[in-house]
């Protein structure tokens, strides 16, 4: 009986062991393959860097001889996204959202931060003068909604406030968004520090 213990402590830990191994070996993997491509920055491989698609230009889908329901005009006029974020997330969690799902948004995504931000990657980033990075965001999510009434008001139909850890399906907002009056004001979205429950009025 002694030994049908000690065997099977032998086995348990034998699968422990290589169960850690595989999670490490997978982990790294990921590390090195998944996140590369995904957007964030390989400080370890800067060759990458400047092969990659980081001038924060978007390309355009080819036509394939229909002609599309929706004018170039009204697909980049639809929707303003405004990301607020700070100046030490910029050329991480923007970088990733501007390599990923933002360019997949019907209209214009641009990253607002505090005065003197600036993008090493091509993130088109708007430095809002007299806003610093301190918490919580009042003065920049004002000075943000001040600066797209400003710029935008007349050229986009919708305006979208948004932190920098947020994953927006482009296809999924043109969807809900289309499917309401954009002529009648509205507020769409959630209070935080209300309940989690999304509120529309």
């Amino acid at each position: 009986m002694a030994r049908k213990k000690n065997g099977s402590y032998k086995v348990s830990v034998a699968t422990g062991v290589i169960g850690f191994m595989v999670g490490v070996l997978l982990a790294n993997w990921c590390t090195t393959s998944l996140l590369t491509r995904c957007g964030l920055p390989d400080f370890c491989c800067p060759a990458d860097l400047a092969a990659g698609d980081g001038s924060g230009q978007r390309e355009e889908p080819e036509a394939e001889g229909q002609v599309e329901s929706q004018t170039a005009k009204d697909r980049d006029s639809f929707v303003f996204v405004g990301i607020m974020t700070a100046k030490k997330f910029i050329d991480n969690r923007g970088l990733a959202s501007h390599r990923t799902w933002a360019s997949r948004i019907n209209g214009k995504v641009m990253f607002f931060s505090s005065e003197g931000s600036i993008s090493n990657y091509g993130v088109p980033v708007v430095a809002l003068p007299g806003v610093d990075d301190s918490y919580p965001p009042q003065k920049k999510s004002f000075m943000m909604l001040k600066y797209m009434h400003d710029h935008f008001l007349d050229k986009y139909e919708w305006f979208v406030r948004a932190d920098d850890d947020v994953f927006i399906k482009g296809d999924k907002l043109d969807q809900f968004l289309r499917s309401i009056n954009s002529s009648q004001p509205r507020f769409i979205g959630q209070l935080e520090w209300a309940s989690l429950r999304s509120w529309v009025c």
